[in-house]
This record gives structure tokens, C-alpha cells and sequence, in this order.
């Protein structure tokens, strides 16, 4: 669960689901774990990505009430509800420009819990190269090409951001 700033809790609607079909499959997966079978593989059947999932949506709309502008979802990239980190990229809505200046926004099992950086700024390119990390390279138009790295970082619940990150 996240807590935004405002002080509102938002548990999406995925959680409350994969809670319920976790009890009603406890049983089952028990058994294929008692049985040398990998449970993860039934886990992942469960855990999907939905194309009507609207953390994405939400999570753009709580920065644009943060930056009074109007921000939408210009990339789902590698969202995931399934994963330990995953992104999606909010542009400022009306940019046209080729350098549009975009928040990263990082995911954890499909909530949203951090901007990759406090600022938009143009992303030149984004990857996920495992499911705990996300790379990212901003161009900073008074600084050369930054790269940064996120990490989830279980036991602290938290994105841990590793580089030099770019002027804001």
C-alpha cells in the first residue's frame, strides 16, 4: 500500500484480487510445493498484466495534481504488476517537441512508490534489465547525457537510485 502525500491510501484493485485467489489457492500451491514442484509458475499464471490496469493512469495523474500540469501516459513500458520494479513514462500533455521532458515513473508488484527523479526531464533511453532494475538515460539541456540505475531494494522496501543524477 502507498501512501501519497496527501495523505490518501490507495490499494489497487490487482491486490485485493490476487489476495482472494491466494486463499482460495493456498491449498493448491502448497501442494505443489510439497510435491518438488516450483509454485512460481502458478503464482506467475495468476499475476498477469492487464491492458485496462489503471495504476499507470492514476499514478500520472497524482503528478500532474503535484506539478499542476496535465500528465498522461505517453509509454506503459515495462509495467508489470507481477514484478519488483517496473516503469512507465508521463508526458506533460501538448509537448510535441522530438525532446519531450518525461517523469519515469517506477512501480513496484504494479503500485506506484517513486519518480525516477524529482524533475522531468528528456529520457534518451530506458530499459529493464531484470525484474528488481530499471536504467535510465536523461538529457539535461545544461549537462551532459546522464545515466542512472534503480533498484528495488526488498528489505528496505524502497527504489534505490544508483548514479550521478542530472541537473533538475
Amino acid at each position: 500500500m502507498y501512501t501519497w502525500t496527501d495523505g490518501s491510501r490507495r490499494l489497487p484493485h490487482a491486490t485485493a484480487v490476487l489476495s482472494v485467489l491466494a486463499l482460495i489457492g493456498s491449498t493448491s500451491l502448497a501442494g505443489c510445493a510439497a510435491s518438488g514442484v516450483d509454485g512460481s509458475a502458478r503464482a506467475s499464471a495468476v499475476c498477469t498484466t492487464d491492458a485496462i490496469d489503471d495504476e499507470p493512469t492514476y499514478a500520472a495523474q497524482k503528478v500532474s495534481e503535484r506539478e499542476g500540469l496535465t500528465y498522461r501516459i505517453s509509454d506503459r513500458g515495462s509495467y508489470d504488476r507481477c514484478v519488483a520494479l517496473s516503469w512507465s513514462l508521463a508526458t506533460a500533455d501538448g509537448t510535441t517537441d522530438l525532446d519531450v521532458p518525461a517523469h519515469v515513473l517506477m512501480f513496484h508488484d504494479g503500485q506506484f512508490v517513486a519518480l525516477g527523479l524529482p524533475c522531468a526531464l528528456p529520457v534518451t533511453a530506458i530499459d529493464s534489465p531484470d525484474p528488481r532494475t530499471v536504467t535510465a538515460s536523461y538529457h539535461s539541456p545544461d549537462a551532459p547525457e546522464a545515466e542512472m540505475r534503480y533498484q528495488w531494494n526488498a528489505p528496505l522496501e524502497t527504489v534505490d537510485r544508483i548514479g550521478q543524477p542530472p541537473l533538475c
